[in-house]
C-alpha cells in the first residue's frame, strides 16, 4: 500500500502513484525501500534492453550519488512526459 506521506507531497494522480508504488515494491527485492542499480535495470529491461542506456538513466535519477533510488525519485522518473 502506498504510504500516506507521499500523497500530500507529490502532484500526480493518486491512481498513478498507487500503480507506480506497486511496480516499485515488486522490483525492490530486498524490501529496504530503495532500488539499487541491478533492481532498477530489471525494471528497465521491460522496455530498454541496452545496458549502457539503463545505467545512464539510473545515473540521472541517482542525483545524490547514493547508488539507490527511492520511491519519490522513481515516481518522478516514471511520470509520462
Amino acid at each position: 500500500m502506498l504510504p500516506q506521506s507521499y500523497l500530500g507531497q507529490i502532484i500526480v494522480p493518486k491512481s498513478f502513484c498507487v500503480k507506480a508504488y506497486d511496480v516499485f515494491t515488486k522490483f525492490d527485492k530486498d524490501k529496504i525501500g530503495t532500488l539499487q542499480i541491478e533492481e532498477f535495470k530489471k525494471f528497465l529491461s521491460l522496455g530498454i534492453s541496452d545496458e549502457a542506456e539503463q545505467e545512464s538513466i539510473f545515473k540521472v535519477l541517482d542525483f545524490n550519488d547514493s547508488n539507490e533510488i527511492d520511491f519519490r525519485t522513481f515516481l518522478i522518473g516514471s511520470w509520462p512526459k
